[in-house]
């Protein structure tokens, strides 16, 4: 109905989304729609901060963790990170992101304005706890697929997960990007062989 309104064609050019790839394009120089991969990265991106925005600042806001919603909200936020790590936006850039997404909401969710500095604050810290364990997690997981492999074995993916913080669903989406396979149940097996340990 928003595209049909705004005349669009396209959700991410939408009221919705606008303020976000505007910034996103000064930010990295590249034309939103010029680049189907880097188009859907910016997608990702704004995607991911307007709904972080949304659940860290809600009444009963949350934070990223381990368990329950803060894991959902924390592979939103991951996710969003490796985005902007492809479109190499500079450090930071997810918190001035939100910071542009509060400003604009916050005439319509009074406790944008209120949790404006949790809001940050949280993104800034979850991006500065990935950034630095992606890279290295990275550069793994291109060891592994430079061995020429068809598939990646539960072991490896449950190593990546233990040492540098990847959920299976990034393994596994990066895995897809190559063509290759996720030994999915051999990870759980070992997840939850782990759990009995502890």
């Amino acid at each position: 109905l928003l595209v049909f309104l705004n005349n669009t064609g396209d959700v991410y050019q939408t009221d919705l989304y606008v303020e976000a790839i505007n910034h996103l394009e000064a930010a990295t120089g590249i034309k939103y729609g010029e680049d189907e991969k880097k188009t859907r990265a910016m997608r990702i991106v704004a995607d991911h901060i307007r709904t972080s925005v949304m659940l860290i600042g809600d009444r009963n806001g949350i934070v990223p963790s381990n368990v329950g919603p803060g894991y959902v909200l924390r592979r939103l936020v991951r996710r969003a990170i490796r985005y902007a790590m492809k479109l190499e936006l500079p450090e930071n850039s997810l918190a001035t992101l939100a910071e542009i997404l509060i400003n604009e909401y916050n005439d319509v969710y009074e406790e944008f304005a209120e949790n404006k500095n949790k809001i940050i604050e949280e993104l800034a810290l979850e991006e500065k706890r990935f950034s630095r364990t992606l890279r290295q997690g990275e550069k793994e997981f291109d060891k592994l697929v430079s061995k020429g492999i068809s598939k990646i074995d539960g072991e490896s993916a449950f190593h990546l997960y233990d040492t540098y913080g990847y959920p299976l669903e990034l393994t596994v989406e990066m895995a897809k990007e190559k063509g290759i396979e996720v030994d999915e149940e051999g990870f759980i097996y070992l997840v939850d062989r782990k759990k009995d340990v502890v």
